[in-house]
């Protein structure tokens, strides 16, 4: 852990903590696993909310990566996450499988 992130990673920490099985003898592993994931594209997001804040600030391909950045990199990170959490279905899947 970071100095940093110190509090946002004792945070999660007791976040995924209550929602694991206590007798899991790989929770220490997961739990950190955890961390990681919900960590990682911290500064992805960030650079995110300043390109929502003020879009005119960034250049075209500063706007296309900052895109890639969260399509790809944080949006894996937060669903290996959320598997990690808990069950993840899928939002968008049609209710009825007729439905594509």
């Amino acid at each position: 852990m970071t100095a940093l992130n110190t509090s946002l990673e004792k945070i999660l920490g007791e976040i995924d903590d209550e929602a694991c099985d206590r007798a899991d003898p790989d929770r220490a592993k997961r739990r950190a696993e955890f961390i990681f994931h919900m960590t990682d594209g911290k500064d992805d997001l960030e650079r995110l909310v300043r390109w929502y804040q003020a879009p005119e600030q960034f250049d075209e391909h500063e706007a296309k990566e900052i895109v890639a950045a969260t399509l790809y990199h944080v949006t894996g990170h937060l669903i290996a996450a959320a598997r990690l959490y808990d069950y993840v279905p899928d939002p968008f899947a049609a209710s009825d499988p007729q439905e594509k």
